[in-house]
This record gives C-alpha cells, structure tokens and sequence, in this order.
C-alpha cells in the first residue's frame, strides 16, 4: 500500500470482477472480520518503487473493502519477472499471509508468489500461509491484456483479516524503431513491375524456389540454356537514375559449377550526358574460359550503345553456395539507368540464382536524430562502428526498454548528457558484462544470445540478456546515479548494430 490517499474509482476491469465476487466475499467476513478489515488494515502491500513507472500501485476503499492494485507492463510475448512488492506487517509480529484468486479476465501464463512460495497461477487458484514479511513476485509471459482479482488473507493466532488485490498486467507498445540501410534493397518474392525478363534460345527465366545447402529460399531463377536469361531491372522506374559512383551487391548461387564459356553477368547501363538515356554498357562477368559475354543494349532498349567489358573472375563457385557479389563502384562518372542478371549458356545449360539486390553510396548519414563520435557509417543493415567511437540518441518519452541487436565488440549504454554510461553491458564476442557507473560485473558467455535490453527505471537499470525468443539468459539490476539522457553505443575497436526498439 502506498500511503493513504483520498478513494480511486475502479477500472473498468477491476469494476467487473468485484461485481463478481463481492457477494461471495461478503459471506465471508463476521462483524469482528469486518472490523479488522476496514479500519485496521493489519498488512501493507507495497511497491518495489525501483520499478515505477513499469510498475505502479494504488488503493481505495470499495463497500468497506481495502483494495490493492499492483499494474505492471510487459514486452508481448517474452517472459517478465519481478520482485514486484513486499507483503510487510504495520505493527508487531507474527502475522501470515496467503492469496486466493476469486477471478481473472484475459489468459496468460503468469504465477505470483509470496515469499519464494506460488499463490497462484494459471493453474493454481490458492496458495499456503506464508510469513510476513513476504516480497512478492510476479513471473509472467503474456500477449494480452490481463487481471487476476485476489483475496489477501492474513492470519495472526486464529484472528483472520480479508483484504482484495488486483493484478493486472499491460502489454508494452512500441514508440521507436529503428534499422539501419544504406541505399535501396531488392528481395526477389513477386515481379515488379520494373523488372522485365529477356530471354533465348531455351532459357528461362523465373522468380521461384532455390535449393541450397542452407535450404530452400524465394530467389529470381536464372536458367540458361543454349542462350540468356535475363532479369532486366529499370533502375529509373525503381528508385530513380542513380550515381554510377554507387555500390553493387547481391547474393548468388549455382546450380552447377561453371564450365567452358559459360558466364554469370552483371550488365549495366550508364547515362553519361544527363538525358535520362543509357549512352554506355558496362558488364562484369564471371566465366573460365569465355571472354565475349552477352550483350543486351539492343534488345532491351533498341540501341547500339558503346560497351566495356570486365572481367571478375575466371574460377569457379562452388555450388548450391550463396556468395556475395560486390561491384564498387559501379562505374565512374555518369548515373545508373538500368541493369540486367545475366546467365549465359551458349551451348548447354547453366542455372543460376539470385537475391537481396543493394544500389548504395559507399556511406550514408546517420538516422533524424542520431549522433556519432568518431568512425560511424551506416552499412545496407547495420550500423558500424570502428575505432574509438560512439552512436547515440535521445532517450524516447514514455519509453521503459531499449531493445538491440548487435555483434562485436564495445559498450550498449544509457549514457549521462556528458555521455558517461550510467549502466550497460559490454561484450566482446559471446562474453557479456554488466556495467554500473565505474563497477563491472561479469556475466559470462552465451553464443545464443540475440537482444540486450535496458530499462532505465526509477534509479534503477534493470539489464537483460534474451535468445531470439526473448527467453532470459542473464541478467542484471543496479541502483545508478545521474540523470538518463542518451541510449546508444561506443567502441574501441568494432561493433555492428543491426537495430534498436523502444517499448513503453
């Protein structure tokens, strides 16, 4: 119980599931009862005020009843404990305490226990006598709004007293995401518009199934055979004519090594006088022995176009193995218009698949809002850091946890306005330690790890390490000093942030 205050109307929820039991309650309680309760409450149900504003609490008297509410939010979906309160006697000793449900509205797997003992659960309704003082714990795993309306029955020497709690439980909403792109991505699932398929001889081409060592993905499906397929993608219907100073990128397989002048190509077309039209053809090309690849400037634009071409490796790729294509730049002077995927088979058959397609500059500026120190660049994912420096932002209003995912090597922090870490974690591959102002704690290894989250509370920093299905791995909790303003990270030497959440 916080202090007394004046009355609270009930919530909507709390208002139906007294008006389910109060008659049941009532039939409970003697005139000596009734007296103890409403006028001597012998038990304080407190808060763990470390944990406002994720946990808040309050009481009002309903028809001679003292009711206590304990509200507490969660992230939908992963599990959530906390110390929650503490069950205290207000005078003298020897005092017990036990819960019983009385009823609930919603569903989750949740348990609250008094004293390291469960009182109840989704499959328990009541609980034993416990000692009091007691703190309370409240585990749960939700995805839904939910109440649990409970009687708190205290016990000194035979003498009884009845009092009413309600939990309920808050899903968290999601003020503030951020991932981290440079550039623009193409992932093959349908057609776009702008994206035309060339084809010849018995060559086909297709977006469809590919199977690989690392099992079947959705890709654009390259089939040439006695001729090309192609996938031609208007650069200037898509994103619009971009610098050919850009990057290329994609992710490629084979169906089968490459032999005789079979090729893998990269065509592209560059508008070098500013008119919108392609005036040069540029290809990269992968073959053993070949050395005249395709071209495709007269049948996908009716023109004859000068041309170059370059040579990107005469070995072989394995098989059934997505590699990465990287072209930097593309070319460079001009802008990009228009490229095409190539396979080319001239005399059998070739099959070749592709995915997640990247044009972009060789930086981007960081996210409205983000600041850096030193060597940060955003990447097409990622947020990368190197060297001695950091990334940060303003915490978000209204937020309770800061969710990331990142890999390498340096601090993910809630940092003072002089961008001192308050409290965070540190990692260096696997291995993950606590930090609180200038103390650091050890957590040790956990390859599985996949979120960090902090939770900048009342003066207190609540850290939590997850796998990708938000179960806990390790954990964290200390008292700071200094005043929040800033969440983000910093390095010595590299870290990739691949994004940020804020939940509140």
């Amino acid at each position: 119980m916080m202090g007394r205050r004046t009355a609270l109307p009930l919530s909507a929820g709390a208002a139906a599931l007294l008006a389910a039991v109060a008659y049941a309650a009532l039939s409970l309680l003697n005139a000596s009862y009734w007296s103890v309760n409403a006028t001597l409450p012998p038990v304080a149900k407190d808060l763990n005020g470390s944990l406002f504003p994720l946990a808040r609490a309050y009481w009002y008297a309903s028809n001679g009843y003292n009711v206590t509410v304990y509200v507490e939010k969660f992230v939908p979906g992963w599990p959530e404990v906390y110390e929650t309160g503490v069950f205290a006697p207000k005078a003298g000793s020897g005092w017990s305490a036990r819960l019983v449900e009385l009823a609930q509205t919603g569903s989750a797997a949740y348990s609250i226990s008094l004293g390291g003992s469960v009182q109840i659960s989704q499959t328990q309704t009541a609980g034993p006598y416990v000692a009091v003082p007691a703190p309370l714990t409240w585990y749960m795993t939700a995805g839904q709004p939910y109440s649990v309306l409970a009687a708190a029955w205290f016990n000194k020497g035979g003498i009884y007293a009845l009092q009413l709690v309600n939990f309920t439980a808050k899903p968290m909403s999601k003020l503030y995401q951020q991932t981290f792109s440079c550039g623009y991505g193409l992932s093959f699932t349908t057609q776009p518009p702008w994206v035309v398929f060339y084809t010849s001889g018995d060559s086909k081409a297709y977006i469809g199934s590919t199977p690989t060592k690392l099992g079947s993905v959705t890709s654009l499906v390259l089939d040439g055979k006695n001729g090309y397929a192609a996938a031609f993608i208007n650069v200037s219907k898509w994103i619009g004519p971009v610098p050919a100073s850009w990057n290329f990128t994609a992710w490629w397989a084979l169906k089968a090594a490459l032999t005789g002048d079979d090729y893998a190509q990269l065509n592209f077309f560059i508008d070098t006088t500013g008119d919108g039209r392609p005036d040069l053809e540029v290809v990269y090309y992968i073959s053993v022995n070949g050395r005249s690849p395709v071209l495709l400037a007269k049948t996908i634009y009716g023109l004859n176009l000068p041309n170059v071409s370059l040579l990107y490796s005469s070995q072989q790729p394995p098989s059934l193995t997505w590699l990465k294509w990287s072209v930097s730049p593309v070319w460079t002077t001009g802008y990009i218009v228009g490229m095409a995927l190539v396979i080319y088979s001239p005399n059998g058959e070739t099959t070749g698949y592709f995915a997640n397609i990247t044009l972009a500059p060789s930086t981007c500026p960081l996210p409205n809002g983000w600041y850096g120190q030193g060597s940060v660049q955003v990447g097409q994912g990622y947020l990368l850091l190197s060297g001695s420096s950091a990334a940060y932002m303003p915490l978000v209003q209204g937020a309770l946890t800061y969710i990331a995912n990142f890999t390498g090597s340096g601090t993910y922090a809630v940092f003072a306005q002089s961008l001192t870490p308050i409290f965070g974690i540190s990692i260096s591959g696997s291995a993950f330690s606590a930090i609180c102002g200038g103390f650091t704690a050890g957590l040790g290894s956990y390859p599985n790890a996949a979120w960090v989250e902090l939770r900048p509370l009342n003066g207190f920093g609540d850290i939590i390490v997850r796998d990708q299905y938000g179960n806990i791995l390790a954990r964290y909790g200390c008292y700071f000093s200094g005043s929040p303003a800033y969440v983000g990270f910093s390095t010595k030497s590299t870290l990739r942030v691949y994004n940020v959440t804020a939940l509140g």
